[in-house]
């Protein structure tokens, strides 16, 4: 079976329960719950129907406030996948770029509050995907130190449970 066979499964899955796999949120304070280290959360929002757009500032002033005289961390809306709307910075660039790139931190909380007013589109998202309520975190940047450490970790799912599992796969080393 190939990776794109592996995918059409996936996007025809209709199962209310499969959106917990994909929110980053609910997943990070499932694994805290059972004794995972996970990275150190800053900053975590879920957009609410009810929102209106003086919530979204004090959302921005929430992201900018926990950006704050940080220079390393991982920030990203909860709710898309593909890298929309990433960022991995260290030492004040966007290492996710190449070549890294200077990032400014009011503009990453400007573009996180428009993410979570925003709903991804991308064609090849799963339907359990689109059902994750928009969201936006800011937390630690798994350093060199916490990988050699096996602090990253892979998340596999069988059989309706997951198991997380030691990583140190080669792409990551690129981010540390």
């Amino acid at each position: 079976m190939s990776w794109y066979d592996l995918l059409n499964i996936r996007q025809q899955l209709r199962r209310p329960s499969l959106a917990f796999y994909v929110d980053k949120v609910q997943y990070k304070a499932h694994m805290q719950r059972i004794g995972v280290d996970t990275p150190q959360v800053y900053y975590v929002r879920n957009a609410e129907p009810s929102m209106a757009v003086a919530d979204y500032d004090v959302v921005r002033a929430g992201i900018s406030n926990a950006l704050a005289k940080r220079t390393d961390y991982a920030a990203k809306p909860t709710h898309m996948s593909c890298s929309d709307g990433v960022y991995v910075v260290k030492d004040g660039r966007n290492i996710y770029h190449e070549p890294p790139r200077l990032v400014d931190p009011t503009q990453v909380a400007a573009n996180l509050t428009w993410a979570l007013q925003t709903r991804s589109s991308l064609l090849g998202e799963s339907w359990a995907l689109h059902q994750v309520p928009p969201g936006v975190i800011v937390e630690e940047r798994i350093s060199r130190r916490l990988v050699e450490a096996g602090a990253e970790f892979l998340l596999l799912t069988a059989s309706g449970s997951f198991h997380p599992k030691p990583y140190l796969g080669a792409s990551t080393q690129s981010l540390i």
